[in-house]
């Protein structure tokens, strides 16, 4: 009975436990890949209220969404970047009506806004480029 190992040689045991836990990581990916329905084809009508927004002066800006089913899980933000400069600005945009989300800004400078509006949904991130001029 001399040389009786009951617990195994190490190395394999070792090796036993790295195929276990890359048999779950496979397992697990191949769960994150189910398949989904197609893509929705969104849109968002952009305005602003006044039109053209003025310098100093409260603007609502609003996004006016379609192309999704189910308005409920869905957040909007709007980027506002003056066309020339690095730097950008979120805003906020709340639910009003159904597919109609707003949010209030002043503007600083005149001049033509890159504007981007970011669909949140649970299963995706979506967004659509729009320009706006401010006197």
């Amino acid at each position: 009975m001399k040389g009786l190992k009951v617990m195994g040689n190490p190395q394999n045991r070792k090796g036993s436990l790295l195929s276990l836990f890359i048999l779950i990581l496979c397992v697990l990916a191949l769960v994150g890949c189910e398949p989904r329905g197609p893509k929705p084809d969104i849109t968002a009508e952009f305005s602003s209220e006044p039109a053209p927004p003025k310098v100093g002066e409260q603007t609502i800006l609003t996004a006016k969404l379609g192309g999704l089913e189910n308005y409920d899980e869905v957040y909007v933000d709007i980027e506002l970047k003056l066309e020339g400069q690095r730097t950008r600005e979120l805003v906020k945009a709340k639910q009003g009506e159904k597919a109609v989300y707003a949010a209030k800004q002043k503007f600083s400078k005149p001049g033509t806004y890159d504007v981007t509006v970011h669909v949140y949904t649970p299963q995706l991130h979506e967004t659509v480029m729009k320009k706006i001029t401010v006197e």
